[in-house]
């Protein structure tokens, strides 16, 4: 169950305890600042993906310390991710800053005092992982100072892409699958710091074994591509045609079926908007011949989309 904090039901002197608390008990114990010109402002969710701890927020705070004292608390050691959303925001940890804006992945390390600056005020999403659940070397873990992940990297790319989608679906109602989503989650940020030493020998073992949900998250991003191949999703992760067919074999994934399968959902739901002409949504959804679409939804649904449409 999340955890929603939003100030304004607070009064004024009351907010700055009611925040800490909630930052403390749910995330982390660290010192926080506000604008003293004005009142504090905050609205906080906290979520659990199993061991690990997601927190939005978009607050007028203006800096966030986790001192040598508290760097030393008896709290699980955890690498902590974070997303910039709006704005901008540095991170400070050893002898390294890093300038985070809208978009920007960065890594650091509980363990290690760090300072976050947020000026123009916090809009962040926070990843709590244990390095316990990370599972990466520990040549790797010392190297989490303040370090932003590579925009240029697809892999970081794709962490960004699913993270943002992520964030968004865990306001749903129904709410997701959450326990479900913390393997794969972690795995893809395992995945992501990793691609950020590519000559280490060290990680080619946590890419090698994330590959399949990697391949998965690319196809749940892409799979209404008219032009998606099996050629383009390996070309995607840098692997041969018959590698990646390979990868998802062994995760009891049929490509075509499952591409298949996914935009045949996304038309029955579509097929419900009378606005819409069956063909209209037979091509936006990847289906290029109306007769194999046809085909294709009596086999899924046991009815054509016409039928399904005026049931």
């Amino acid at each position: 169950m999340a955890l929603v904090l939003e100030t304004r039901r607070f009064a004024p002197k009351d907010r700055f305890e009611v925040v800490r608390e909630a930052v403390w008990s749910s995330l982390v114990r660290v010192e926080l600042e506000f604008d003293r010109e004005r009142a504090i402002d905050a609205d906080l969710t906290f979520h659990m993906l199993g061991p690990m701890a997601v927190c939005s927020a978009d607050s007028n705070c203006t800096e966030i310390r986790r001192t040598p004292h508290l760097a030393k608390d008896d709290t699980e050691p955890a690498v902590f991710l974070g997303l910039q959303g709006a704005g901008w925001s540095a991170v400070e940890q050893g002898e390294r800053q890093t300038v985070m804006r809208e978009g920007t992945l960065a890594v650091y390390d509980s363990t290690t005092p760090y300072k976050l600056a947020n000026h123009t005020g916090v809009n962040h999403h926070y990843f709590r992982i244990p390095k316990s659940e990370l599972a990466l070397p520990e040549d790797i873990l010392a190297r989490l100072i303040a370090l932003q992940l590579d925009p240029a990297n697809p892999v970081t790319r794709l962490l960004s892409t699913y993270l943002h989608a992520l964030v968004a679906e865990l306001t749903t109602t129904p709410p997701l699958d959450v326990p479900a989503l913390a393997t794969p989650t972690i795995e893809l940020i395992r995945a992501a710091v990793a691609a950020q030493f590519p000559d280490d020998p060290l990680v080619r073992e946590p890419l090698r074994e994330t590959m399949h949900h990697r391949i998965l998250i690319y196809l749940e991003s892409h799979f209404a591509d008219p032009d998606l191949s099996a050629a383009k999703i390996a070309a995607a992760h840098h692997v041969s045609v018959r590698q990646m067919y390979s990868v998802l074999a062994g995760a009891g994934v049929r490509l075509g079926d499952w591409v298949r399968a996914r935009r045949l959902e996304q038309c029955r739901r579509e097929l419900l908007d009378p606005r819409f002409a069956v063909a209209t949504v037979a091509r936006r959804w990847g289906f290029s011949s109306p007769a194999h679409f046809s085909r294709a939804f009596r086999d899924a649904y046991g009815m054509s989309p016409t039928e399904w449409r005026g049931r």
